[in-house]
């Protein structure tokens, strides 16, 4: 089999993989959200499972990184909280392509 039939047989997988991931990664929307300093319970138990915990300062409140299932979850749990950064993932793409070297 010719050389460069071999390169494309090869690359090919690679290819449609790189179409592939982006719409996958981006199923589902992270979010950034704050659960305030009047929850201390809820604070407290979130801090003691494993959460995706952005910062914590006592006197604000605990930030976390929450997709749409943990939403839904904190939401049954009747848990509070502020939503400060809609898509992450899209805020982080955007501050990325601005510092990027041209």
């Amino acid at each position: 089999m010719p050389r460069n039939r071999l390169i494309a047989r090869a690359l090919l997988p690679a290819t449609l993989l790189l179409f592939l991931i982006p719409g996958l990664v981006a199923a589902d929307v992270h979010k950034v959200i704050r659960v305030d300093t009047t929850q201390k319970e809820a604070i407290r138990d979130l801090l003691r499972e494993s959460r995706d915990v952005a910062s914590y300062r006592p006197s604000v409140g605990l930030d976390l990184v929450a997709g749409e299932a943990e939403l839904a979850e904190l939401d049954a749990r009747g848990i509070r909280y502020e939503v400060l950064q809609e898509d992450l993932g899209a805020a982080l793409g955007a501050a990325f392509r601005e510092t990027s070297l041209p």
